[in-house]
């Protein structure tokens, strides 16, 4: 049976666009989470969740008008919750007041999963939570703090997605469930795409993750 992942999007269409060359606001609207025991539907308490905001400041180098090299600053930013006895997480909005070159790039969710010796402000500087991979419990960077439950990833981005561009491995899908959740870029003019994306382009959104019990895949002996 896959792991059942439920998102429910509220959008409300309101886009706030700064002005200006100088700092500019950078938001990642609030979401509320529900975690779910996928066989019982009950709510599950005291499940690690972790939210992590990126944000990217280009760096190009041109010739004749056309970039011909481009490497991207990124920041991460690390915060850490638990589901209540309703298995809920608020999840606040954050607003970043950041320079005109920057950029918001994605926000990762992470529903029971967490970095194997290492604290939030290490993580952040070395980077790790930027591709979380999940598929085995000997050595590796990542781990399920309750056992007992797969884990589950939600990936937002300020865009529209490709399908055939984002997908998870195979053999990651029995240790945990990723989402890729991508939103509908608004009518723009030339000089508000310049600055954009600044948001995710809505208000709030929620979600409800149905987390299985973890089952140890099956070792082929061929």
């Amino acid at each position: 049976m896959k792991a059942i992942v439920l998102g429910i999007i509220v959008l409300f269409g309101s886009v706030s666009v700064a002005c200006g060359m100088g700092n500019k606001e950078i938001v990642f609207r609030p979401v509320t989470l529900r975690v779910f025991d996928a066989e019982t539907k009950r709510p599950l308490e005291g499940i690690s969740v972790k939210v992590v905001n990126t944000t990217f400041n280009p760096k190009r180098k041109m010739f004749r008008g056309l970039v011909i090299e481009q490497t991207d600053n990124t920041t991460y930013r690390i915060y850490n919750y638990q589901t209540d006895a309703n298995g809920l997480v608020e999840i606040p909005q954050f607003s970043y007041t950041l320079g005109a070159n920057d950029f918001l790039l994605k926000q990762d969710i992470l529903i029971n999963i967490d970095a194997i010796g290492m604290s939030d402000r290490e993580a952040e500087k070395e980077e790790i939570f930027d591709a979380v991979v999940l598929y085995s419990k000997e050595g590796g960077l990542f781990y399920r703090p309750e056992f007992n439950y797969k884990a589950g990833k939600i990936t937002s981005y300020p865009y529209l997605l490709d399908p055939k561009d984002y997908y998870q491995l195979e053999k990651t899908k029995p240790y945990y469930t990723e989402i890729f959740n991508g939103h509908e870029v608004p009518p723009l003019t030339e000089q508000e795409l310049k600055i954009e994306p600044t948001s995710f382009f809505c208000d709030h959104e929620e979600f409800e993750i149905y987390l299985e019990r973890f089952v140890e895949p099956e070792v082929s002996t061929n």
